[in-house]
C-alpha cells in the first residue's frame, strides 16, 4: 500500500467520523424531540416508558441516558422517584425508631457513634450475630443495623451482601474504620429502605448507588457501562458470586458514583432496561 492509498484511507476515515458524529446528535436530538410529544401526550410513567421503547426499540444505551434526562426534569421527577425507590415503602414501626441493632465490638461501637450523628436519639440494640441485627431489623424491632460491608484487603465482603439479599435491606450510609493493622474497614448503617438524598448544598454532590443484577452472562454490562459513562457515573467495584453451585446464574454487585444532578437518570437505566436489578443502597460519597 502507498503513500496516496494511505492518505485516501485516512480521509475517508474522517469523512466517515464526522457523518457518524452528525448522526449521533441527529439521534439525540429526536430522541428529546421524542421525550416531549411523550410528556404532552401522557402523565403516566409506565405509558411513557413503553412508549419510547416502541418507538426507539433500537436505542443506544447513550439515547436511553438522553431520554430518561428530559423526564427527571419533567413533571415526572416525583413518579420517577417513586419508581426507583429503593426498599420497602412501610413505614417504620413505632417502637423500633432510632434503634440500631449491631454485634459489638470496640469497631462497631466507633461505628455506632459515627451513625448516631445522622439518627437522631439513637439507642444501641446489642445482637449476639449479624444475622440477628438483620433479623432485627427485617422484623421491624429495629429501624437499622450495622454490617462490615467492604475492606480495604479484600474488597467487598459478599457474604454479608448474601445478609442484605436475604433480608431484602439496604445500604443507608456508611464509614470507614482503621484497625490495629492501618485496614480500613466500611461499615454500612442498613435499613429497610433508603431514604431521597437531599441536595441542600450541590447538585455536584457525589453520592454511592449499589445494586446488583441476575444474569447467566455478563453480556449486559457493556451496555450499563456505556449509559454509565453517558450518565457520568464512575464505576467503583464490581464483582459477581454464582448463585447455586448446579446453576448457571449468577449475582453482580455493583458500585457507581454519579453526582446528584445525573443520579435519576442513570437509576431509571438500570431500574428499566435492566429488569433484573436489584438496589442495595444509596448514600453519600464521604
Amino acid at each position: 500500500m502507498n503513500n496516496g492509498q494511505i492518505k485516501i484511507l485516512r480521509e475517508n476515515f474522517e469523512e466517515l467520523s464526522k457523518k457518524l458524529n452528525i448522526t449521533t446528535s441527529q439521534r439525540e436530538l429526536t430522541v428529546k424531540c421524542l421525550a416531549d410529544i411523550l410528556l404532552n401526550a401522557s402523565t403516566d410513567l409506565e405509558t411513557v416508558l413503553e412508549s419510547f421503547k416502541e418507538f426507539l426499540p433500537d436505542a443506544s444505551p447513550r439515547e436511553e441516558i438522553t431520554f430518561f434526562s428530559e423526564l427527571s426534569s419533567s413533571k415526572l421527577q416525583s413518579a420517577i422517584k417513586s419508581y426507583v425507590f429503593i426498599g420497602s415503602n412501610e413505614s417504620t414501626p413505632a417502637g423500633a425508631h432510632s434503634k440500631i441493632a449491631f454485634v459489638k465490638n470496640k469497631y462497631t461501637d466507633i461505628a455506632f457513634e459515627k451513625f448516631s450523628s445522622s439518627v437522631a436519639n439513637a439507642k444501641p440494640v446489642y445482637s449476639t450475630s449479624f444475622k440477628e441485627s438483620c433479623e432485627s431489623v427485617a422484623s421491624g424491632s429495629c429501624e437499622f443495623c450495622i454490617l462490615p460491608i467492604a475492606n480495604s484487603t479484600d474488597g467487598r465482603l459478599i457474604s454479608f451482601y448474601t445478609l442484605l439479599d436475604r433480608y431484602d435491606l439496604k445500604i443507608c450510609e456508611v464509614f470507614s474504620i482503621e484497625d490495629e493493622t492501618a485496614q480500613s474497614i466500611y461499615y454500612a448503617r442498613v435499613g429497610r429502605s433508603c431514604k431521597e438524598p437531599s441536595y441542600r448544598h450541590s447538585l455536584e454532590q457525589e453520592f454511592i448507588f449499589e445494586f446488583s443484577i441476575l444474569s447467566s452472562s455478563a453480556d449486559f454490562t457493556t451496555p450499563l457501562l456505556l449509559a454509565a459513562e453517558a450518565a457520568g457515573a464512575r464505576l467503583i467495584s464490581i464483582d459477581s458470586i454464582p448463585i447455586e453451585y448446579t446453576s448457571t446464574l449468577q449475582s453482580f454487585f455493583f458500585s457507581f458514583s454519579v453526582s446528584a444532578k445525573r443520579m435519576l437518570p442513570f437509576r431509571l437505566f438500570v431500574a428499566f432496561s435492566e429488569q433484573s436489578s436489584t438496589p442495595l443502597g444509596l448514600y453519600q460519597s464521604k
